[in-house]
């Protein structure tokens, strides 16, 4: 994340552009995911969702479309529309 901005109905945020598209595309692409990758995956995701929680933003409806992997096949999280502040 880049930037936020605070507005007096939403919250805009600027994101990266990542480039290698949805974890979803590549699992139903390749049909599965080796294990060393979803080990990966994996820890990044608790990661991140344990930044998010340590920060007051609490994600719901999380899914695979919403995880994005960059050229580095880093897992990133988009979507915060459904999110909740405390």
């Amino acid at each position: 994340m880049h930037e936020v901005m605070p507005r007096k109905t939403t919250i805009d945020l600027v994101l990266e552009f990542v480039t290698d598209g949805e974890l979803f595309d590549k699992i139903a692409s390749l049909g599965k995911v080796r294990e060393v990758e979803d080990k990966n995956y994996l820890q990044r995701l608790i990661n991140i969702v344990d930044y998010c929680h340590s920060r007051g933003v609490f994600r719901r409806g999380l899914k695979p479309e919403n995880l994005l992997l960059d050229s580095s096949d880093i897992l990133k999280v988009s979507d915060f529309g459904l999110s909740a502040l405390p």
